[in-house]
């Protein structure tokens, strides 16, 4: 199901299906968190779910690394600003984002790398069926004026009022699909 490759100075994981709903619904489902956090796992060099795959929110102990109490460590978070934490061994700062952290500190006469990866909590991405009518009420604006009088012909008037506004809509849509249609044309015939 996945395959690894060396992609310049890295690697690269390559899985056996292209990433569209046509081919596959795994994104859609249980698996697919857990199998990213294995996966990030695997890039980190942890081979096991220890106190080196952290969840965000819970606290590093470098002593898992091999660090000592005295031990001076440069702690780089993930990102783009590449922001490193002067630590000791014997602190304890908090995961707060989601990636592969890097700590280094001297261990004898050798510098030691270790990597940390810190995932979300695989239990935010559990996909829970809803009901339509749910789904619909998170959307819908308040039916019903404040002065209408709560019932059935409040909301029969605001039907009547949609259905009145839906060929404008369609109107609407109509002319910016032949908008791009000519766009189109300019571009591809007329450049």
């Amino acid at each position: 199901m996945v395959m690894e490759r060396p992609y310049g100075k890295g690697s690269v994981l390559m899985f056996t299906f292209a990433p569209r709903p046509e081919s596959t619904d795994l994104p859609k489902r249980k698996a697919f968190v857990p199998l990213i956090h294995q996966a990030v796992r695997h890039f980190a060099g942890v081979s096991a779910a220890l106190r080196r795959c952290l969840v965000a929110g819970e606290q590093f102990d470098f002593a898992d690394a091999g660090a000592t109490p005295e031990a001076s460590i440069a702690l780089e978070k993930p990102g783009a600003s590449k922001e490193v934490l002067n630590l000791t061994g014997k602190d304890h700062p908090v995961a707060d984002a989601v990636g592969i952290y890097t700590a280094a500190f001297q261990k004898g006469t050798v510098r030691e790398r270790s990597l940390w990866a810190v995932n979300l909590d695989p239990r935010e991405s559990e996909l829970n069926s809803e009901d339509l009518a749910s789904i619909r009420n998170i959307f819908a604006s308040n039916t019903m004026d404040a002065r209408a009088v709560p019932g059935a012909g409040g909301q029969r008037q605001w039907d009547e009022e949609q259905k009145s506004q839906a060929p404008d809509w369609r109107y609407f849509l109509v002319a910016a699909m032949v908008c791009l249609l000519l766009e189109a044309l300019v571009r591809d015939y007329w450049a």
